[in-house]
């Protein structure tokens, strides 16, 4: 990833046929993502749980709970429920890239980066992703700031939640691409909400940025990924014209 000079997007042809993404202001909260890859399952069988993920999600549980009672302004625990359609042919011409379809993923939010790098870098968190890498395939945290929103993702209601990790040759044309595409989501799934993650400089991992989102059920987003041809045709085709590519999974609460 060269660090984001390049900004120039390729377009498709196809850039009037769907409506532009509808954005708000950013937040300025400083969010803390950790990332465990425990099972390693087929795309619709990630409910088939090892008494390693069990395990994993219950540390990670216990971490949640502990952050709402410290410094985090919320701190949410998901499992994997499926890795739907949409990685595109970028990964295929990136054979040094591990693609990591975490199935337990932690999401906290902070006010400030001194309380989150605190936390990320005490102790606390050091015997967690020890503990996680102790059994998981892989275990990742990075520190992120919302680069680009929708709107607020609402975690206090069950719903699929979707961690979409993108690998890229330039984060500044990920971010170009992401916004360039997004509008497709929101006429096509009903999309209303959107918190992108830019992992913050020197953050040791493989993703350019990490798109955060939700809808109710698995029937607003999974038909549109399966069976819309301009899923392919626009989306897919401007991830590869832009040397971008998106790694899905599809997330319930846990």
């Amino acid at each position: 990833m060269d660090g984001g000079e390049e900004t120039a997007l390729v377009t498709t042809g196809q850039e009037g046929c769907f409506r532009k993404v509808s954005l708000v202001a950013p937040d300025r909260r400083i969010y803390l993502w950790i990332g465990a890859e425990v099972d390693h399952r087929p795309p619709f069988f990630f409910w088939l749980k090892s008494a390693a993920k069990r395990r994993a999600l219950a540390r990670l549980k216990a971490a949640a709970a502990a952050l709402r009672q410290a410094a985090a302004e919320e701190a949410v625990v998901f499992e994997a429920l499926a890795v739907p359609p949409g990685r595109g042919d970028y990964l295929s011409q990136r054979p040094d890239i591990v693609v990591r379809p975490y199935d337990a993923v932690l999401l906290a939010a902070f006010a400030t980066e001194a309380e989150a790098r605190a936390w990320r870098d005490g102790p606390a968190a050091e015997g967690l992703m020890a503990e996680l890498r102790a059994e998981a395939r892989a275990a990742d945290v990075a520190l992120a700031v919302n680069g680009r929103r929708i709107g607020a993702v609402d975690h206090e209601r069950p719903g699929v939640f979707l961690f979409n990790y993108f690998i890229a040759e330039s984060r500044a044309r990920n971010l170009a691409v992401w916004e360039h595409t997004a509008g497709w989501f929101q006429e096509k799934t009903g999309l209303d909400n959107s918190t992108l993650l830019v992992p913050q400089a020197g953050e040791a991992i493989p993703q350019s940025v990490i798109n955060h989102c939700r809808w109710d059920r698995l029937r607003d987003i999974l038909p549109a990924l399966i069976i819309r041809p301009s899923f392919r045709s626009f989306v897919l085709r401007a991830f590869a014209l832009n040397r971008t590519a998106a790694v899905p999974v599809l997330y319930r609460l846990a």
